[in-house]
């Protein structure tokens, strides 16, 4: 709210007008600002406005689906591309899946034969000693071998199996959300 006063105490003489930084105030009036503080404004009622004073027209409506629909359209060809992406990448890790357990088996049968190798022998333990010959010696580095190495393989292949869980649930919530993105672009394109 503003208000114009008069000024108390002019000490101006007449013959020297006072100079004016608006020239549209006119006379010995000192303009005052006065602001309201928010408790004080709160007790007087304003009018609520409505929400819509006018109806939205279709074209507005029109040009809004196009959009959402155009943005659904691009999500979707996003997460099509995903789906697809990761149902290759779930193909390459079941083969490696197969091409692991193939080499974890042969591991494993090379590790059995050594064992009963040993057996015949009438090996007891497969810790190197002094008096070990030749052929021993080779046999227990071959089990000790052949351990790790099953170890290892049996490792790689919980691993890839782990991956190939990973990518079978993403798949999933992939394919769940893409379905309810196609039927709410079916749903939009009603209303066009």
């Amino acid at each position: 709210m503003v208000s114009a006063i008069p000024r108390r105490h002019d000490t101006r003489t007449p013959e020297k007008p006072r100079k004016l930084s608006n020239p549209r105030l006119k006379g010995d009036k000192l303009i005052v600002r006065l602001k309201l503080r928010p408790s004080i404004l709160a007790q007087f009622p304003t009018k609520t406005k409505p929400l819509e004073k006018k109806p939205t027209t279709k074209p507005l409506i029109r040009e809004h689906n196009a959009h959402q629909l155009q943005f659904l359209d691009q999500l979707i060809s996003e997460q099509s591309t995903e789906l697809n992406r990761l149902n290759q990448e779930r193909s390459i890790t079941m083969q490696n899946i197969e091409n692991y357990e193939r080499v974890c088996s042969m591991h494993l049968d090379t590790l059995h034969r050594s064992l009963a190798d040993a057996c015949d022998l009438g090996m007891t333990s497969c810790e190197l000693k002094d008096g070990d010959g030749d052929s021993t010696r080779l046999l227990k580095d071959d089990i000790q071998q052949m351990r790790q190495g099953v170890q290892n393989w049996s490792r790689i292949l919980m691993e890839a199996k782990q991956d190939l869980a990973s990518k079978k649930h993403q798949i999933t919530m992939i394919a769940t959300s893409l379905k309810t993105l196609e039927e709410e672009r079916q749903q939009l394109s009603q209303w066009m």
